[in-house]
């Protein structure tokens, strides 16, 4: 990474994970993370990604039943608590996350309580999201809200069957998938000037 003069940069393409910040009210960033807490313990009808609250996911991004729904989840929790979610319509979590890199801006990459972390998978254009409920913990552990996900550590990761608490190491590979980086909240720092790091982001 080059340190930039500039505050904060647009980010373009990087190996390494990279925090990109967008545009939230405080407000609607911690209720949000609130609403997609009390999802925990959803889970699926058949174990084909359906039940009437997994569909309520899933048409909050225009999907129909038996899509995955990790990031309609986190869409649908902020869609409860303003008009207007800080993060794209969508299914797909590589399109959220292209949408997070072309609006937002790079900074130095510590995960906070709140962030979206995204994973991409290391075979495929397949992805997945969880919520961070803690900031970083000791050894680079987190603690998250994850849609479409199983319980333990058998099974699918990003393809399981409902809505849990997890704990994952985010230095590390979930499985076959990488970790792209965290969506965060911008806190404008009302001229107190803070210093970030130019990062080049895949």
């Amino acid at each position: 990474m080059q340190a930039a003069s500039s505050s904060r940069s647009r980010p373009s393409s990087a190996a390494t994970p990279v925090r990109i910040e967008i545009e939230c009210d405080a407000g609607v960033w911690e209720r949000s993370l609130l609403v997609a807490m009390a999802q925990v313990g959803v889970v699926e009808r058949t174990g084909h990604n359906d039940g009437r609250q997994v569909e309520a996911y899933q048409r909050s991004v225009a999907l129909g039943s038996g899509n995955p729904y990790c990031w309609a989840g986190q869409y649908w929790s902020f869609l409860q608590v303003t008009p207007a979610p800080p993060i794209l319509k969508t299914g797909l979590c590589s399109a959220g996350w292209s949408d997070a890199l072309r609006r937002g801006t790079a900074t130095v990459y510590r995960v906070q309580r709140g962030d979206l972390l995204v994973w991409k998978h290391l075979g495929g254009p397949q992805g997945h999201v969880e919520r961070s409920t803690t900031d970083e913990l000791r050894g680079g552990w987190v603690r998250t809200v994850a849609f479409n996900t199983t319980s333990g550590s058998a099974g699918d990761q990003r393809d399981g069957g409902g809505v849990y608490l997890r704990a994952r190491n985010i230095r590390h590979p979930l499985g076959r998938m990488i970790l792209r980086g965290s969506i965060g909240r911008r806190e404008h720092d009302h001229g107190m000037g803070t210093n970030m790091m130019r990062v080049i982001v895949k």
